[in-house]
């Protein structure tokens, strides 16, 4: 089963779109300044500047679509990632494999406020038995992730997070999906 996103991405920050084995494909529009990179090294919110510690290549702007080949990733928790670069932004349409990955994709979540009530469920669609979500990234202050799947509270400092989830099934292959969460003040 395939499911489709598109992001508009701003200048400024790595945004993770997905992990390369779940990734098919990619269409980019007005993305001039956009670079794309596959890392299997978490990037820090902290590192906005900073390059990818690892990572296979660069794959330069193209109007026409980028199909990915999973035999390139080093491992499954391989990931790519998009920067923008100067103040334009780009529009990234992203083609997902849901066969093996946690649903919603991987990208963008949508954004959460300070004081305001959060909730974002997880699953892994096609999974038999029951599914383990966990996470070893700092959530957002005041947000908890449950074990089922459901990150839930209200977030109480703004910022902009981002997580990596693992999915372990009690049968079947484990699913990992980066996230980036923006809490507004």
């Amino acid at each position: 089963m395939r499911t489709t996103q598109t992001y508009t991405l701003g200048p400024g920050y790595w945004w993770p779109l997905g992990s390369l084995t779940n990734v098919e494909m990619l269409q980019v529009r007005n993305g001039k300044g956009l670079r794309l990179m596959f890392t299997d090294a978490l990037i820090s919110p902290d590192d906005d500047d900073e390059e990818p510690k690892s990572y296979i290549s660069t794959v330069p702007y193209d109007p026409h679509p980028i199909v990915l080949d999973p035999s390139r990733a080093k491992s499954a928790a391989e990931f790519l990632y998009a920067w923008v670069e100067g103040d334009q932004s780009a529009e990234v349409t992203v083609v997902y494999n849901a066969a093996t990955s946690i649903s919603p994709p991987g990208g963008l979540l949508p954004d959460g406020k300070v004081g305001q009530a959060y909730t974002r469920a997880f699953t892994v669609p096609g999974s038999t038995g029951s599914t383990t979500f966990s996470t070893s990234d700092t959530l957002p202050s005041g947000l908890t992730l449950s074990a089922a799947g459901i990150l839930s509270g209200t977030p109480s400092k703004a910022g902009v997070y981002y997580l990596t989830l693992r999915a372990t099934p009690s049968s079947g292959p484990i699913a990992y999906a980066v996230y980036s969460l923006l809490i507004v003040a």
